[in-house]
């Protein structure tokens, strides 16, 4: 896993060259995207209490009995923050599909953005960091929360 200093030093590293190669060049939109796959060993496929919040599996808590046939069930969630927008897609994206869900995957998949770039641009994905790890430590609980919380503080 890289650390977020190392991710900051080279995204820094990066836009620095970026903005020297290209001084002319105005950014209409800036992001940043964290998408986590929670894998399971063993165990029902649909059965996520322990991992994920009651909100994000109730998508999946009222399916019954067609459980059997299913290849993906995506929920997904769209914020609007005051100056971020923030695009949250989560559920079971099946890396077999179109073959039915057999594996315990969950997706959660955060994209935080703004078409409002300024010049601290290290600073906005600062903060972009900060939501994202806001929505997944939210959205998750037990011992997948823990790892949210020392990912992102």
């Amino acid at each position: 896993m890289v650390s977020t200093k190392d991710f900051s030093d080279e995204f820094n590293k990066l836009i620095g060259e970026f903005k020297d190669a290209y001084p002319e060049v105005r950014l209409t939109r800036i992001g940043l995207r964290h998408v986590h796959i929670a894998k399971i060993a063993k165990g029902n496929p649909f059965e996520w209490g322990d991992y994920i919040s009651s909100k994000v599996l109730s998508l999946i808590k009222n399916i019954g009995d067609e459980r059997n046939e299913l290849s993906r069930v995506m929920g997904q969630y769209v914020f609007n923050r005051e100056f971020y927008h923030v695009i949250f897609n989560f559920g079971i994206a099946n890396p077999e599909y179109p073959s039915r869900i057999t594996r315990r995957h969950f997706l959660l998949d955060v994209d935080c953005f703004t078409p409002e770039v300024n010049i601290d641009i290290i600073g906005q994905t600062k903060g972009f960091n900060e939501i994202i790890g806001e929505v997944l430590k939210t959205e998750t609980v037990g011992e997948l929360q823990e790892r949210m919380e020392t990912i992102y503080g």
